[in-house]
């Protein structure tokens, strides 16, 4: 397998499930639009992810809790990078999600 993946990465395992749907999201909205971002829209895609981040917590703890828990918004800072398949490691913490930039792929965690 090979091609080009959009690395999230959280520094934080805690929050691996809201990455995943983030993920999840975000390769639907790509495959489906057929238009990748490229390296120059990673600061505007980083804030983006960054409310998505945040707003899938917030479900998940109202689903989980019975109400928000109000994490701090300041705390949900991702690093996005570009990597090849290659350069993706078998186990990251679970700190990770590689979302595949082409069609037909699938949104790896790590």
């Amino acid at each position: 397998m090979s091609g080009k993946y959009l690395r999230v990465t959280i520094h934080d395992n805690d929050f691996t499930t809201s990455l995943m749907m983030v993920g999840k999201l975000l390769y639907d909205h790509f495959y489906k639009e057929d238009s990748y971002p490229t390296e120059e829209q990673l600061p505007m895609l980083k804030r983006c992810i960054k409310h998505l981040w945040f707003g899938a917590e917030e479900v998940k703890s109202l689903m989980r809790w019975g109400k928000i828990l109000n994490p701090d918004f300041d705390y949900f800072e991702p690093h996005l990078e570009f990597v090849d398949h290659a350069d993706i490691p078998e186990w990251d913490n679970y700190e990770s999600i590689y979302i595949p930039m082409f069609d037909g792929g699938e949104v790896l965690v790590r």
